[in-house]
């Protein structure tokens, strides 16, 4: 399965500009846990990320400028091996 992240660089939010939608595709999705705004997905290589809408994406961890680290979750989706969805998450 893979999980969809949409989401907003954290400096265009509320600062009078259109904030641009970025989404990020991540393969591998072996399960999630959903409670309360507040999600877990497990990996097929036993790693484990939590997102919370509005909170920072902990997903992007490539070596780039520290601006592009700072994403605000708007959504989350699962999505089937196909990329047809299957859920909503957040």
């Amino acid at each position: 399965m893979l999980l969809q992240i949409d989401k907003f660089l954290k400096s265009d939010v509320g600062e009078g500009k259109e904030a641009v939608l970025r989404t990020d595709i991540i393969e591998g999705v072996k399960r999630t846990n959903h409670i309360d705004g507040f999600l877990m997905v497990h990996f097929y290589d036993d790693s484990v990320y939590s997102f919370s809408i509005n909170e920072k994406d902990s997903s992007f961890t490539i070596d780039t400028s520290e601006e592009f680290k700072n994403y605000l979750i708007s959504q989350a989706w699962l999505l089937n091996d196909e990329g047809k969805t299957l859920r909503k998450l957040l």
